[in-house]
C-alpha cells in the first residue's frame, strides 16, 4: 500500500463557507460542523496511518517516519480571558522528547466572545517562542456569544533532539473570550524524512 496524503472534503475545508457557514444556525450545527472535520482526521488516522503503522517496514523507503506524539485534551471546562496579550490557553501543552525533524501541530476548538464584533487569536509556541502569521489563527465574533469552532495546522520544521513543550496560546481584542467546555484538542507529532 502507498501512502495516501490526507486531504479535508471539501478540499478547503473550514474555509468553504457553503460547507461550513460561518454563522451555524444553533450548537447543534455548530456541533456538526466542527465534528464532520475531525471526524475526517479521524478515519484517516484510522485507516491511513494506522494501517501503514502496521506495515512501517515497507513505508519507511516512501514515506516518512512518524516519531514521538502526545496529545491534550481539555480538562477544565469553559476557561475564559480577557487578556488582550497572548496567554496559555488552558490544558493545552505537551512535552515530548523527539529525535530530530519537524514537528506537526494540529489543534481544533469551539470559541466565542461576549462582545459582538471582536476577535479571538489562538496561536502555536514550540519551547515559549510564538509563532506570528500564517499560523495565528483568528476568529471575529458575529454575534455574542456565538460559539465558532477553529482549528490550526502548524509545521515546526528542523526542531533539534531534545526536550520540547509546545502550547496553544490565545488572546482577545476586547471582551471576554470563553472555549466552549471541554472542546479542544492538541495533537503534536514528530515527523521524518526517510533515512
Amino acid at each position: 500500500m502507498a501512502w495516501a496524503d490526507f486531504g479535508f472534503t471539501p478540499s478547503t475545508g473550514l474555509s468553504d463557507t457553503t460547507s461550513f457557514p460561518t454563522t451555524p444556525a444553533d450548537e447543534t450545527a455548530a456541533r456538526s460542523q466542527f465534528m464532520a472535520v475531525l471526524n475526517q482526521i479521524k478515519t484517516f488516522l484510522n485507516l491511513t496511518v494506522k494501517e501503514t503503522s502496521t506495515n512501517l517496514a515497507a513505508h519507511l523507503a516512501e514515506t516518512v517516519h512518524v516519531g514521538a506524539i502526545d496529545i491534550a485534551s481539555g480538562d477544565t471546562s469553559g476557561p475564559t480571558t480577557t487578556s488582550t496579550s497572548y496567554v496559555d490557553l488552558t490544558d493545552m501543552s505537551v512535552t515530548l522528547t523527539t529525535k530530530g525533524g519537524d514537528l506537526l501541530v494540529f489543534f481544533s476548538g469551539i470559541f466565542k466572545n461576549s462582545t459582538s464584533g471582536q476577535t479571538v487569536f489562538i496561536v502555536p509556541l514550540i519551547d515559549s517562542e510564538a509563532v506570528t502569521s500564517p499560523s495565528q489563527m483568528g476568529m471575529t465574533e458575529p454575534g455574542t456569544n456565538s460559539m465558532v469552532p477553529m482549528s490550526l495546522i502548524h509545521r515546526f520544521t528542523g526542531v533539534a533532539a531534545g526536550s520540547h513543550t509546545v502550547k496553544i496560546q490565545w488572546l482577545v481584542s476586547d471582551g471576554t473570550a470563553a472555549a466552549e467546555g471541554k472542546q479542544r484538542q492538541l495533537i503534536v507529532l514528530e515527523v521524518k524524512a526517510p533515512c
